[in-house]
């Protein structure tokens, strides 16, 4: 991702085959616009427009502050050891807060920052949310 404008809904990608940087509309993302940001990685199809090469399908593959981190071993139930991956926190507060808009609307503004805490707080004591 070289650049993208939330506000007007549109942005920038570079193109991997050189040239030109590819138009991208938010309308062609199929994840919320607030997940990304520059440096972000996407993946996409390419169509021509009447003003140029438009990106279309557009998928989120990493963000710049989600990089991988090493993964952590748990202890299932049954004792087997099993690996997970961390999530950064603000990866989590922003996804929790998507949830809770989608799924109860009539939420007012501080009881979404009450019930986002108290879910941050919960990942916190798992050990769910890493760099």
């Amino acid at each position: 991702m070289v650049k993208f404008d939330q506000v007007r809904g549109y942005g920038f990608v570079a193109n991997d085959a050189g040239g030109d940087d590819i138009f991208l509309h938010v309308n062609d993302l199929e994840f919320d616009k607030h997940l990304i940001n520059a440096g972000s990685v996407v993946e996409f199809e390419v169509e021509d427009s009447p003003r140029g090469p438009k990106a279309f399908g557009v998928s989120l593959v990493r963000r710049p502050d989600t990089a991988p981190s090493t993964p952590r071993i748990s202890t299932a139930a049954d004792g087997d050891e099993v690996l997970c991956d961390f999530i950064p926190a603000s990866e989590f507060s922003a996804e929790v807060t998507e949830a809770l808009l989608g799924s109860v609307g009539s939420l007012t503004g501080d009881q979404l920052v009450a019930v986002r805490r108290a879910m941050i707080k919960l990942a916190e004591g798992h050990g769910w949310l890493g760099d």
